[in-house]
């Protein structure tokens, strides 16, 4: 018995993700997107990859997310005084 696996194209599953086509594009430079195959210059994607990156980034609320501390802008640091002179 063979199993057939769907791969999709790069632009098929950004809709079977529901996300933009530069978004999944930028995920992959960055490494932190679904698993992919690179055939040739061809970008595919197994339909399996796809369910499994989507279950691996399920999260019960946005503090789940480990990635979301590293993403926070620093604060800002003010000066204790509103005259200090810099020289």
């Amino acid at each position: 018995m063979t199993i057939k696996m769907a791969r999709l194209t790069v632009r098929e599953a950004s809709k079977y993700l529901g996300l933009a086509v530069s978004t999944l594009n930028q995920m992959r430079g960055a490494g932190n997107g679904p698993r992919f195959l690179k055939l040739g210059g061809k970008i595919l994607y197994d339909t399996r990859h796809l369910d499994q990156w989507m279950d691996d980034n399920t999260r019960t609320s946005t503090s789940d997310d480990p990635q979301a501390r590293s993403r926070r802008r620093p604060r800002r640091r003010r000066s204790r005084h509103a005259f200090d002179v810099i020289s």
